[in-house]
């Protein structure tokens, strides 16, 4: 059995991990009610500034940035929601799309393509 290399930090730049991605989700979903489904979710670039101490100057946090839809009241549909998830920190900060909406998600796709053929 070959030694395993050690784990080590991410590079700032570096694509979400499942891991990443799945612990990020549990978050949002934690704010959220259970109808919750994301439409997309990507890495928050860290800033230039940042990018150039990384190595010699603090840890850059981790960020995710989550868009989804979770229909909180049927009466008053908004356009989803917009995460932002700081994996360093565990912190969550949700807000609703007033203004417009969340991409439209594959399972929308296939739902509105059904309705169409009804």
């Amino acid at each position: 059995m070959k030694n395993k290399p050690p784990i080590t930090e991410a590079h700032p730049l570096d694509p979400p991990t499942l891991e990443e991605i799945e612990r990020g989700a549990s978050l949002v979903k934690a704010q959220l009610n259970d109808r919750a489904a994301f439409c997309s979710v990507a890495l928050v670039e860290p800033t230039k500034e940042q990018i150039n101490s990384y190595g010699s100057g603090p840890s850059i946090p981790r960020q995710l940035k989550f868009c989804g839809y979770d229909y909180p009241d049927p009466a008053k549909p908004d356009g989803g929601f917009e995460a932002i998830v700081d994996l360093t920190q565990n912190q969550v900060h949700l807000s609703r799309i007033e203004n417009g909406q969340a991409p439209i998600g594959f399972v929308d796709v296939v739902q509105a393509i059904g309705i169409t053929k009804e």
